[in-house]
């Protein structure tokens, strides 16, 4: 026999080429012949033969240049010609196996004779095993340790030393198995997946299970077999069934994530020795996250490896069905699928998809191709590891416990791991250094399972997943009563993580972590759990798990402990445990709160007494903790319903929750521990009332409270028509890349080989969200190893400013930051982690500016992107409003947060130079090659000819890459151009989620007028997004969702406005929907609104409304063809509405804690760009001589099937194969100018642009095709080449009829609409606001699709990722409402923190139909856009909850009260909005924009702090923070809106008070008029105000130390008199007021106000005071403590005393205390008095802020100095932003220096704005936009970025600054100067005031009386009111007006002083010898005669020099 080897490039190895345990029994015989590829088989199965084999042949054999291929077969092998001489890991073993007669001397006898493989493979091991052990080579030689292998796909891998700190993916990626993706690094994905095989010693079998490679380190699978998708199948040699299934069910779109799924079923099938159930493949692709398809198609494509019960899929038994039929797995139908008679077509046959083998080494086999277990690890002896990293960092592993204790002595702060799933998370994300690892997996003691009577006893390193399935078998094996706690165990597990983590993580790990949200701990705790804790010295203890826990991840356990094994006990008889989880999303996430509570009851009697009981809570605290209080109160207690509400009310204030505590949502997490002990009580009570049938048990209706939801099987279908065109449109075609996508073979941006002497980069991004750069630092990164370089914004080559619409973004930070993760600069190293390391260590110093971090904010500040504002009007919206038509108005709000693209591929370019520097290639994930193009020929100067960049395709894009992406390329093309160095940038998942823009959150706020029937008569909407920082592409995102907000409805009169939010957060972007679903969504919600108001049906006031054919939208635009209609019926026909609603109102009524809802949503998407330009497509065709078809076109594949929809337009228009056309990748040198792919309309431009290319070739064959009879394609083409025919040809599209013009409102944005509607049926839980979507079902009118498949696949995906958006996915950052995030930084960036829809997620039911019959005249082979319409038929879903919610409202009473309810409908807010027992102690609602406080106020409130009266008591609180709604004005005092719903009050002992708003009686206990909320008894008509409510005066009070008599209580207004009649009584503190007779009647309130007092009219910084609520009386706190009678030094001769009510001035000042005096902050030590209109002051009477003439306006002036302000300049704004300068300026008072306006270059001496170098006087410094001037009162005035001087309208000279007018047909432009200019001056000249005139009233000429020289008509001049002067306007106010006269300025060494010209005479100018005109002009100081007229002449005069100076006064002499 010959053993196997091969070889490659001359050198030997190691490989163990044959299957030793399938060959047992066989003959086994090796043939070796040659081969090209280098491959190797087992068996039948091709592997990659790049590692050389385990023998190693010294001798002579053949050695051709190519590599060998060997082929096992049972058969005799001819003779080698080689000599036997073996070697085995440099040992010789050429004795050993000639010894067994395997030698030169086998002859050519005995090449017949069979020699059973199993004899040598047994003694020749066995040899192998006993030599290595003699010598030793097995066993630890002090800390040298045993050679470290893995195998990998079968070939075997030296792991060499150095990489301790690398993971299995990085490991896997730098061998060329990019197949294995890195999606987010840190689990969450599932992309990474990998198979890993073990041998277990102690089961004496191999485990298969899947693990996340992005968090396995490299050493912890040594010695394993790890299997990638390469291992699996091959495109070339045959793929898997897996592979082949999932290609074919088109559950492959992008791709990035395919693999992923395929070996997470893969270890599945391996590991499961028959076919796992369906429940079983759900659950282990839950740690699968799919952005593209919807999972739909891929449950279907797995699905038919399950094992089916008919029963399961109908009611027949498979032994009614005909002969040769069964039930298909895939449709649930009868189908012979499993018969005999195969269908090639089918994808469901059965027979196909079932094992062929298992083994307990191999496990489950599907093909013969499978790679087996190696042999070598079967013999190999497991061995401790000591290994190093980079960093210093040490991995130990050791396999004995005693080993690992010595190894936990010499290193205390050691980690131990497992999985790694938590240390990993930490070392990456949190950048925690740890210097030694531990890997305990291997260790034998740690890994114990123990079974006996008193309970499981599990080590601590056990696996969770082993953990599961312990339990299961327990269960199974063990009495019921006994498993209690394990059932718990088993439900909560389910949902611990994805599948790879629970693989990898072991108990100990969750338990020492100590988190105060694990999932476990609150479970070991409950169930008398003990830990056993082992020292280094080997003495174990025990200590119970309720004790283990100290504090925030601390346990009791000292630093030479570990944690040895976990015991759990069995339960008792009558002992229960139960597991309580809620998160935000079921599968793979973290716990908002969870729990494990157990009881242990004993009999008394009839009754059933609580022996023992442990509630345990997780994520209430900083640590998992017992309700102590409960426990105590519960023991001894009898089991019935009023131990209920008693324990409820000990709960509530046993587990308390700080409201600052990380993670907000305080109020729902305290109304889960109520909802869960709720759930625990019901259920025990259900599960003991079979055994004590007497006990009180609840209505069925409540056990609904105690189902939890399950994991349910889904079911697909799809309804569709088939319109075949030519060979292929129309039909459902596979995704071209589809059978490259699931083997890993499809190349992303970071799988393709990079060229040599590429370097990595990484950003260095800001920390702060609005700050000013003082200083960067990096001389610390000069000496990171590997470093290569730092770039900031100084090295850009060109230009530095970048943006797709408006050059409004720095590609790098140069002075000032405006977010948290803007860049700063980019450096480049060796390696990835280097260029991170690098980066980190960069320091920025930074200046901290204010910053604005919520669209309200921004709303309040007015802070908006310059040029934004937009306005779409219809009809008259005011006059309806006014004209009475409009029965009802409602006015509202609606919010809506922001979305993370989530495409599973990274942002990701690498960039190069060629030709030494002169081009730059990259290869870019983008949806816009020509933007990447543009941005880096901008910042590197180069002519975009020279600029190319390619894409092959992305990993999902959805919008995110259309131009956020650009910024990347560039960033990486600065360092690749500089230093000619290729250079490769991808961002991690969490620097991706961060810097690159989400979906645009918005806010709506609509007035809606309608009928009594439900008619819409007027709408008029505020909408604003929140663009960011910077403007991308938010304008038109802004008007998408203005062009959609009418959805379907017909509505006469519209007015809809729209502007972008500036704030500080990274830019957004688009995103699929472009901002129509935004717009949409606030229709649908004021629809239900008046659904609601109206008591009827949403879908009736939907249908009376709805458009219809010819219908003009409020765009100007003609409906055409419009489906809405038959779609609608076609829906409520398809999921039989009337009877679903039905259903669930019958579903409703029996349950209380359940609550189903639906509802039916239509939508009407407008397609096309709406930039007309963009409306363009190229595409460039060849068609070779073989008849095969090349094209390109400048469209993206990201999943979408764009290229294979444009390959069946190309493959049809020439009548050819699909097969026969490839899709070349996208290429700007190939198609130029190609717009973005984006907006739904590639497939149509695209293939629009493919269908002329190849119509123009047709036409170019025609002549030869007619003449020629050939047979093929192929043949015609052929000829055409012969005969000199051009086969190549450029396509060109462009959209036509299309264009909008927003001036006139006219146009057509939209070449034509996608019409479609969905049903959606929901489930919740109304005590956790859990819910699951039980049916959907979606109609879409597409036309004639293209490709079926791929349409409906998108339709599928587009409705799952808008569910997230709707339901699940919520972007939480540091803002006033999550306080406890830094400031600016996202919380939610990455899938541990961010949840979009997992396979769990998806509905039960998924039916997706389109429309049949429709042709679409406008689009490509009448089809239609398909990407962005069916995502906001997702609100379906959200809708469907409110409709659930309204009915569990309906059990309280609320049913036909409307309420909000914000996106995305999180459990938190479904929670709260249930609103009942559970909810109201604490029922306020944190929303992520606001607070919903549903029985206080509809809409939802910001947190706020104001000294004001509350509308809810109208009381004036001390404590000013509260809750505010700025829609309609309306404050609530934090303590009122938390005030209980129901009450008992001791006025009205025999009933109960319900808290009720919008009161209109008197108060029964005071008599004072109710303002807004109070409590009433609904049987007396007793209604109590809030104030009396919460403080209840008593009938007498009896104080004697305060007052000798009793006090009785007056009603009628809350005062206390003496019954004695006493005079005065001193000033006394009640406990319920302050009595303070010398000031007032009435008792009084301690209180808190910024506000005068009404003791001394003065507004005092202390704002303590008293309040009297019935007279709006305050009192000062120093003013009440007053005493009555006081001697003053000014009046020593008599007391004085103390008086309410003053009539006469001070006699000390002379002043009155009345409200015209105010005490103003710019000038602080004296009061002002105010003067009406009405006074004229002469010019010396000047403003003090802007240093103008006070004239006839109203002024303030100091009773005490000169000091005078205008009354409109004392409300200037202290703090403010302006247009020129992006920062928040402050007002300067208390300086009188002079300044240049940096605004209009004025001179000033007033106050002035500022910050930093810019300074603005108060004029130019109050300018807003959009600014309106009365000289262009028709249109507002922006500034924008100047492209050089503009001519002012004003006075026609050019300026740069200019304030614009943006209509398109208008110039109007304002420079500053102009803009600020007085209105109304006083002048000398003239007696009447002077008014500015701009030049309309002029007739003719006139002359200027100052200067006596000609005015100009057309620039602006001042006249008097009769017209009889005309004057110019730098006459009157000179170009010093700006200066306060007296004042002095200097000039170079010279001063001078400011004098008024107001004599008759005027000086001379000293400079231009005129007299001087102007109104200030100036002196020289020290002089008597040297004045000057201007400025202008001052500056020229100091600009000459002596000589000049002489000459010029000598010429002036003369």
């Amino acid at each position: 026999m010959a053993l196997l080897w091969g070889r490659k490039g001359g050198v030997f190895k190691r490989w163990p080429l044959f299957e030793l345990r399938s060959l047992f029994s066989k003959h086994l015989k090796a043939l070796a012949h040659h081969h090209s590829n280098g491959d190797r088989y087992y068996g039948e199965r091709q592997l990659s033969f790049d590692e050389t084999p385990l023998f190693n042949v010294k001798k002579k054999i053949h050695r051709p240049n190519t590599s060998m291929r060997l082929l096992l077969l049972p058969c005799i092998a001819p003779p080698l010609d080689l000599d036997y001489d073996f070697e085995m890991d440099g040992q010789d073993y050429s004795d050993e196996v000639n010894s067994y007669g395997y030698d030169e001397s086998y002859s050519e006898e005995e090449k017949g004779v069979d020699v059973r493989a199993e004899e040598f493979i047994a003694k020749f091991y066995e040899q192998i095993k006993l030599q290595r052990q003699n010598e030793g080579e097995m066993e630890q030689t002090g800390d040298e340790f045993m050679e470290a292998i893995l195998y990998v796909n079968g070939v075997r891998r030296v792991l060499p030393h150095g990489l301790a700190h690398m993971t299995l993916l990085e490991y896997l990626r730098d061998l060329g198995l990019t197949g294995t993706k890195l999606g987010c690094g840190e689990g969450g994905c599932g992309a990474c997946t990998v198979m890993v095989s073990s041998y277990d010693r102690e089961l004496n079998r191999c485990v298969h299970y899947a693990v996340n490679a992005c968090l396995a380190p490299l050493y912890s699978v040594e010695g394993m077999h790890v299997i990638s998708i390469e291992g699996v199948g091959h495109r070339k040699l045959g793929l898997h069934p897996l592979q082949e299934s999932l290609a074919s069910s088109h559950g492959s779109q992008c791709g990035f994530c395919t693999p992923g799924f395929i070996m997470s079923m893969y270890a599945l099938l391996r590991s499961n020795k028959n076919s796992p159930c369906e429940e079983e493949i759900e659950e282990c692709l839950a740690g699968n996250l799919c952005r593209c398809t919807g999972y739909r198609p891929i449950v279907d494509a797995f699905r038919v490896f399950a094992k089916t019960n008919d029963a399961l899929y109908s009611g027949l038994s498979s032994l009614s069905l005909q002969d040769g039929l069964s039930i298909c797995p895939s449709t649930g139908k009868p189908c012979s699928c499993g018969s005999t008679t195969t269908n090639e077509a089918a994808t469901c046959n059965d027979a196909r998809f079932q094992p062929i083998s298992y083994s307990d080494i191999d496990g489950a086999k599907y093909t013969e191709k499978e790679l087996i277990f190696p042999p070598e690890l079967l013999m190999r002896k497991l061995a401790p590891l000591k290994l190093r990293g980079k960093g210093g960092l040490i991995w130990y592993r050791p396999v004995r416990l005693q080993y690992l204790l010595d190894l936990k002595a010499k290193h205390p702060d050691a980690k131990l791991v497992v999985g790694n799933t938590e240390v990993g998370i930490e070392m990456r994300l949190k950048k925690l250094q740890y210097r030694v690892l531990i890997s305990v997996a291997q260790v034998p003691e740690l890994n114990t399972v123990n079974v006996n009577d008193n309970g499981v006893e599990v080590g601590s390193a056990l696996r969770l997943s082993e953990l599961l399935r312990l339990f299961r078998t327990v269960v199974k094996e063990r009495p019921a009563h006994e498993t209690s706690a394990c059932k718990a165990f088993i439900e909560q597990l389910k949902w611990f993580a994805g599948t790879q983590i629970r693989n990898v993580a072991c108990i100990g790990g969750n338990i020492c972590t100590a988190s105060p949200i694990s999932d476990l701990n609150p479970l070991w705790m409950a169930s008398r759990a003990e830990f056993r804790i082992i020292n280094c010295n080997g003495d174990i203890r025990s200590i119970p798990a309720k004790d283990f826990f100290r504090g925030y991840r601390k346990v009791d356990m000292e630093s030479n402990e570990i944690l040895l094994s976990v015991f759990l006990p069995w339960t008792r008889p009558l002992e229960y445990v139960k597991e309580f989880k809620q998160a935000h999303r079921r599968d793979d996430d973290i716990a908002i709160v969870n729990g494990g509570m157990r009881v242990f009851l004993e009999e008394r009697g009839q009754e059933l007494c609580v022996s023992d009981v442990t509630i345990a809570f997780g994520g209430v605290g900083e640590v998992s903790l017992c309700a102590r209080k409960t426990e105590e109160f519960l023991i001894g207690k009898n089991w019935n319903r009023g131990l209920l509400q008693d324990s409820l009310k000990v709960i509530q204030s046993d587990v308390l929750i700080k409201e600052d505590s990380p993670g907000g949502m305080v109020e729902f997490r305290k109304s889960l521990t109520l909802s869960f002990f709720f759930k625990f009580f019901l259920w025990v009570s259900h599960h003991i009332h079979d055994i004590k049938p007497t006990i009180e048990t609840f209505p069925s209706s409540h056990m609904s409270a105690m189902q939890s939801f399950s994991r349910q099987c889904r079911i697909g279908r799809q309804d569709y028509e088939t319109v075949k065109q030519g060979t292929s449109i129309g039909l459902p075609e596979v995704h071209l890349s589809a059978r490259m996508q699931v083997t890993g073979e499809a190349e992303y941006t970071d799988d393709t080989p990079v060229p040599p002497n590429t370097l990595h980069a990484a950003l260095v991004l800001s920390q702060m969200p609005h700050a000013r750069i003082l200083s960067i630092d990096d001389s610390d990164t000069k000496y990171s190893p590997g470093f290569a370089g730092l770039f900031l914004a100084k090295d850009v080559p060109a230009d530095n400013m970048i943006g797709p619409v408006v050059a409004d973004e720095e590609l790098f930070a140069t002075d000032v930051v405006t977010c948290v993760g803007q860049v700063i600069g980019v450096v480049v190293a060796d390696t990835h982690e280097n260029a991170k390391t690098a980066a980190g260590k960069v320091k920025v110093e930074y200046e901290e500016l204010p910053a604005i971090l919520s669209i309200k904010e921004a709303i309040d500040a007015k802070s908006f992107h310059p040029n934004t504002e937009k306005r779409l009007t219809k009809g008259d919206v005011e006059l309806c409003f006014r004209s009475g038509n409009c029965d009802r108005i409602i006015e509202g709000e609606v919010q809506m947060g922001g979305q993370e693209h989530f495409y599973m591929e990274p942002h990701g370019s690498l960039v190069w130079t060629i030709d030494g520097g002169n081009e730059v290639h990259m290869l870019s994930s983008t949806q816009d090659p020509h933007r990447h193009q543009n941005y880096v020929s901008r910042v590197l100067g180069l002519p975009m000819s020279k600029v190319v960049c390619k894409t092959k395709r992305i990993g999902g894009g959805f919008g995110g890459k259309e131009t956020r992406s650009g910024f990347i390329a560039a960033a990486a093309s600065v360092p690749s151009y500089l230093l000619n160095r290729p250079v490769k940038l991808i961002l991690d998942r969490d620097v991706d989620m961060m810097i690159s823009g989400h979906r645009h959150s918005f806010i709506g706020k609509y007035k809606v007028g309608f009928t009594n029937e439900g008619k819409i008569l007027a709408y008029d909407l505020e909408i604003y997004n929140n663009g960011g920082n910077s403007l991308d592409l938010s304008s038109a995102i802004l008007k998408i969702a203005m062009f959609h907000s009418d959805n379907v409805y017909e509505i006469p009169h519209v007015r809809i406005t729209g502007s972008v939010c500036f704030t500080n957060f990274p830019s957004n972007t688009a995103f699929r929907g472009f901002g129509g679903p935004q717009g949409m969504l606030i229709t649908e919600n004021w629809i239900q609104r008046i659904a609601a108001e109206l008591d009827r049906s949403p879908e009736e006031i939907k249908e009376m409304n709805f458009q219809v054919e010819g219908s003009m939208t409020h765009y100007s635009q003609y409906l055409q063809h419009c489906t809405l209609h038959q779609l609608w019926k076609e829906l409520k026909v398809s999921c039989n509405f009337l009877k679903a609603r039905s259903e669930v109102n019958e579903f409703n009524s029996h349950n209380r804690w359940k609550k189903r809802g639906v509802a039916m949503i239509p939508t009407k998407f407008g397609v096309s760009f709406t930039k007309k330009f963009m409306n363009q497509a190229g595409a460039l065709v060849h068609v070779y001589t073989d008849g095969t078809v090349l094209v390109t076109h400048g469209g993206v594949e990201m999943g979408q099937g764009l290229h294979t929809k444009v390959a069946q337009v190309a493959a049809s228009a020439f009548n050819i194969p699909l097969s026969s056309v490839f899709v070349s990748e996208t290429s700007t040198d190939k198609v130029p100018n190609a717009s973005p792919t984006a907006a739904s309309v590639s497939s149509d431009m695209y293939g629009a642009a493919v269908l002329d290319a190849c119509e123009q070739i047709k036409a170019q064959m025609e002549p030869v095709a007619s003449k020629l009879n050939t047979n093929s394609f192929a043949e015609l083409a052929g000829a055409c080449y012969f005969q000199r025919i051009d086969l190549s040809a450029h396509g060109f599209h462009i959209v036509p009829d299309i264009g909008y013009d927003w001036i006139s409102g006219k146009g057509n944005p939209f070449r034509y609409y996608t019409y479609g509607a969905a049903f959606a049926e929901v489930e919740i839980d109304t005590l956790t606001g859990d819910f699951q979507t039980r049916t959907v079902d979606i109609i879409l009118d597409l036309g004639y699709s293209l490709n079926p498949a791929i349409d409906i696949g998108q339709i599928e995906g587009a409705f799952v990722q808008g569910l997230g958006w709707v339901a699940l996915e919520e972007l939480k950052w540091g803002d006033a409402a999550h306080k406890w995030i830094k400031p600016g930084n996202l919380l939610t960036c990455g899938p541990g923190n961010y949840k979009i829809p997992t396979i769990n997620d998806i509905p039960f039911n998924f039916k997706v139909s389109l429309l049949k019959g429709n042709p679409n005249s406008k689009g490509i082979h009448s089809s239609k856009a398909v990407g962005e319409p069916p995502f906001f038929l997702a609100s379906s879903v959200f809708f469907a909850i409110k409709d659930a919610i309204r009915a569990a409202r309906a059990e309280m009473g609320l049913s036909n009260k409307w309420f909000p309810l914000d996106t995305p409908a999180t459990p938190e807010r479904i929670r709260m909005a249930c609103f009942d027992e559970f909810t109201s102690p604490f029922y306020t609602t944190m929303d992520s924009e606001g607070v919903l406080m549903p029985l206080v106020h509809e809409h939802l409130m910001m947190p706020w702090n104001d000294l004001r009266k509350g509308d809810c008591c109208g009381l004036l609180e001390a404590i000013s923070t509260g809750y505010y709604c700025k829609s309609c004005d309306f404050f609530v005092h934090k303590k009122c809106g938390e005030s209980s719903e129901f009450i008992k009050h001791p006025s009205h002992p025999d009933h109960t008070l319900q808290l009720r708003s919008e009161g209109c009686n008197n108060c029964n206990l005071c008599g004072r008029r109710i303002s807004d909320l109070f409590y009433r008894c609904d049987l007396c008509d007793f209604d109590v105000d809030l104030y009396c409510a919460k403080y209840p005066p008593p009938e007498v009070l009896d104080i004697p130390e305060t007052h000798h008599h009793k006090l009785n209580l007056h009603k009628e207004l809350i005062e206390f008199n003496c019954d004695a009649k006493c005079g005065k009584i001193t000033g006394a503190e009640f406990p319920y007021g302050v009595l303070l007779p010398v000031f007032h009647e009435h008792l009084m309130m301690p209180w808190n106000d910024l506000r005068k007092g009404d003791c001394c009219q003065s507004l005092e910084s202390d704002t303590d005071g008293f309040y009297c609520k019935s007279c709006d009386f305050f009192v000062h706190k120093k003013c009440g403590e007053s005493f009555e009678f006081i001697k003053h030094p000014s009046h020593p001769d008599y007391s004085l005393e103390l008086r309410s009510h003053p009539i006469e001035s001070c006699n000390l000042c002379g002043r009155w205390e009345d409200d015209n005096t105010i005490q103003h902050f710019s000038h602080k030590e004296h009061y002002l008095r105010l003067h009406v209109n009405g006074v004229l002051c002469d010019d010396n009477k000047r403003c003090r802020a802007c240093t103008h003439p006070i004239c006839l306006q109203s002024f303030y002036s100091c009773m005490d100095c000169d000091f005078i302000l205008h009354q409109n300049c004392a409300g200037f704004l202290r703090m403010k932003w302006h247009v020129l300068h992006n920062e928040r300026l402050t007002l300067v008072t208390n300086e009188t220096k002079v300044f240049w306006c940096d605004a209009c270059s004025r001179i000033s001496n007033g106050f002035r704005y500022q910050h930093g170098n810019m300074t603005f006087d108060v004029w130019c410094g109050s300018i807003s936009e959009p600014f309106v001037h009365p000289s262009h009162s028709d249109h507002p005035l922006y500034y924008t970025l100047p492209d050089g001087e503009i001519s002012c309208n004003g006075c026609n000279q050019s300026c740069y600054y200019v304030l614009r007018c943006i209509e398109d047909d208008c110039r109007f432009s304002l420079c500053f100067k102009c803009a600020t200019i007085p209105q109304v001056v006083k002048h000398r000249v003239d007696d009447h005031p002077l008014s500015l005139c701009y030049g309309e009233k002029a007739s003719g000429k006139f002359w200027c009386d100052i200067c006596e020289r000609e005015t100009n008509p057309e620039t602006w001049f001042y006249t008097c009111k009769d017209h009889r002067a005309s004057l110019h306007t730098k006459c009157v106010l000179g170009d010093c007006s700006q200066i306060m006269p007296k004042s002095t300025i200097k000039s170079w060494v010279r001063s001078f002083e400011v004098v008024l010209n107001n004599s008759i005479s005027r000086p001379y100018c000293y400079w231009c010898q005129l007299r001087c005109i102007f109104p200030n002009i100036l002196k020289t100081v020290g002089t008597s005669d040297e004045y000057y007229c201007s400025l202008r002449c001052l500056q020229k005069r100091e600009s000459v020099s002596g000589v000049e100076e002489a000459r010029l006064l000598k010429r002036k002499l003369k």
